[in-house]
């Protein structure tokens, strides 16, 4: 085989061979919308390239992402990952892997992928790469919506969203503030959003339905129906502090809207979610994960950058250092304020726990009790003041965020 080189891409050749190559593959995106998209300073790509030409792209869309209340991470999420047919089966996608971890360092706490398929190769080549499960957003189906009157919810084009952002935005905080598990929401994000590259690969027509309160918003849904299909998504829904009788009312009037499209609708959402028991009471059916999963899986960069920043300061632990030990990674959680700390505990695990732990996705005081972490030098009371310094927290799912 010819001598293969690996890099970080540079300029618009880079581009256009990588354009080449996802064409055969992906669905096809205008070389305009490309060059507009790789301009971004948080868009970058790991490339493989053989006589200069590139033959195998990993690209990055790097996002401040919400892990709990008070805490944003970078995360660099992967997307349209491709290698030419040719050169397959022969290692170049983990090499691609190899070199991203390096180049972004420094840039990005942790590595991040939407993947569904739990049994297929695609889900084994992140898992081989050291990508680990730490949510589990579910396919739920409305197969046959009801045509429900519904007459608060008003339905427009999209560009009301744009123009109430403000609003939205409000809304949403106020509804998901205490969980995790997504991009971070401001001002232009739902624009943006809408515009990424998954858009571009599987075009959709967005409608905005919303309902409000002497003429303030209190409740909206965002739904994408896909072209040529028989199917609506619910993109994203909120509700002013989470109020389940606007997300029933929401939902009622999107059953009536794919009713009278003929369309089923689809809604990811983790198990026991915000709106679990209002999806439930519409109708909404959980797909086995056997049969269709959606999974976030990630790998962490830099482990120690990560601990720095999900940290919560414990007047209890200040002169205690607590550290972290798994088969592929060792890290200082806390280092203590003194040279000559009164403690030092260690936390022993795998690495998929290790990862879970410092996405505050896992309960520490019932993990230590169920052997998933074991613990040298530190009681029962240490444990529960760690587990306050990184706590378990819920995350949420927005099919928006998708890429």
């Amino acid at each position: 085989m010819k001598t293969l080189r690996f890099r970080e891409m540079q300029d618009e050749n880079d581009v256009a061979g990588y354009l080449r190559i996802h064409d055969a593959v992906w669905p096809k995106v205008s070389m305009k919308f490309w060059r507009e998209w790789t301009k971004r300073e948080e868009v970058t790509m790991a490339l493989a390239l053989m006589d200069e030409k590139v033959v195998g792209a990993l690209p990055f869309h790097i996002r401040d992402f919400y892990v709990r209340p008070g805490v944003t991470v970078k995360a660099a999420f992967e997307f349209s990952v491709v290698v030419r047919k040719d050169l397959r089966g022969q290692g170049i996608g983990s090499k691609l892997m190899t070199i991203a971890k390096r180049f972004l360092k420094g840039r990005a706490d942790v590595m991040m992928v939407y993947r569904g398929g739990e049994l297929t190769p695609g889900y084994n080549f992140y898992f081989k790469n050291e990508h680990y499960d730490v949510s589990y957003p579910r396919p739920r189906i409305l197969r046959e919506p009801r045509d429900l009157v519904e007459r608060k919810v008003k339905i427009t084009e999209i560009e009301e969203l744009y123009s109430r952002e403000n609003e939205v935005l409000k809304v949403f905080k106020s509804a998901f503030y205490k969980f995790g598990g997504y991009p971070e929401r401001n001002i232009g994000y739902w624009r943006r959003a809408l515009r990424s590259i998954i858009y571009q690969e599987l075009p959709q027509t967005f409608k905005f339905f919303y309902i409000e309160d002497k003429g303030s918003l209190v409740g909206y849904a965002i739904i994408g129906k896909s072209r040529g299909k028989h199917l609506i998504s619910i993109l994203e829904l909120a509700t002013l502090n989470g109020r389940k009788d606007l997300a029933a009312q929401l939902i009622a009037s999107v059953s009536r809207f794919a009713a009278r499209n003929r369309c089923a609708v689809r809604v990811n959402s983790p198990d026991f979610s915000l709106y679990d028991d209002v999806l439930k009471k519409a109708g909404f059916i959980g797909l086995p994960r056997w049969k269709s999963s959606k999974i976030i899986m990630a790998h962490i960069v830099d482990p120690e950058s990560l601990a720095g920043k999900i940290w919560r300061e414990n007047e209890n632990l200040k002169n205690v250092k607590v550290s972290a030990w798994s088969p592929r990674k060792q890290v200082v959680l806390h280092h203590a304020e003194t040279h000559a700390p009164r403690k030092e505990i260690m936390l022993e695990m795998k690495d998929d726990i290790l990862t879970r732990l410092l996405l505050s996705r896992i309960d520490l005081v019932s993990a230590v009790k169920q052997e998933l972490v074991t613990v040298v030098k530190g009681d029962v009371n240490d444990i529960r003041e760690v587990a306050y310094s990184l706590p378990y927290t819920p995350w949420e799912h927005h099919e928006i965020d998708y890429i």
